[in-house]
């Protein structure tokens, strides 16, 4: 992580060796609170058990004044509440990059609560959500009610121009949400999903490609692609 101060950046990496080996639960979470109010970006990887650090976040994120690129990669939260808090709790305005990669917090049992945050935000033009199981972490996808949870959302957003989503579980009910999304919102142009090989792995890729043969004739066009990955 780099410790300085610089306010339009600041990137924390909780992995072995990088200055936070010492650092409890309870200072990670007080140590988000009290970041500069101003910081355009913020970028948390590789940390477990981490409610008390995104309850921290959460408490900055009401009182931020520019965030506009929120980035996990390799964090546990180990509660769906929290991931809800969070979601609750992101602004309508600024944020363009939303980035939640091989990491729990969003989950099944807090979809709805992110699906109708990402159909409210203005200004967002990005979105990764990537479940744990990449990168050799425990497979962890999200259940299928989830996904359509969230794609009924995304069907919402003014501003969304690309997706990338993968390990959470999709199946050929989700594509056809994903399907819904794109024929009520045309402003995004991008849909990337990667799974990780499983017994539906031929029903999701035929109902990728029905959903690219009906997405043909959409103005604008849109590229979808499905990748199917071995563990």
């Amino acid at each position: 992580m780099s410790k300085n101060m610089k306010t339009d950046a600041m990137e924390f990496d909780f992995g072995a060796g990088y200055g936070w080996d010492d650092v409890t639960d309870e200072q990670a979470g007080e140590l988000m609170r009290h970041l500069p109010l101003n910081i355009e970006e913020l970028k948390i990887d590789n940390y477990s058990h981490g409610t008390l650090l995104i309850d921290g976040i959460t408490k900055w994120i009401e009182k931020s004044q520019n965030l506009k690129a929120l980035k996990f990669w390799n964090t546990t939260v180990g509660s769906s509440e929290a991931g809800a808090r969070m979601a609750k709790a992101l602004p309508q305005d600024n944020i363009v990059d939303l980035y939640l990669c091989y990491t729990d917090i969003v989950q099944s049992t807090n979809a709805e609560e992110w699906g109708e945050t990402l159909g409210k935000m203005k200004s967002l033009k990005n979105l990764s959500i990537y479940g744990k199981g990449g990168g050799g972490q425990e497979y962890n996808p999200m259940p299928l009610d989830g996904g359509i949870q969230i794609f009924e959302g995304v069907a919402n957003s003014v501003s969304l121009q690309r997706i990338d989503m993968g390990y959470n579980g999709y199946g050929k009910e989700v594509i056809a949400a994903l399907g819904n999304a794109l024929n009520k919102n045309h402003t995004i142009t991008k849909v990337s999903i990667e799974e990780l090989e499983s017994e539906m792995k031929d029903d999701v890729k035929a109902a990728v490609e029905k959903l690219n043969e009906d997405m043909k004739d959409r103005t604008p066009k849109v590229d979808i692609g499905y990748c199917s990955c071995k563990y």
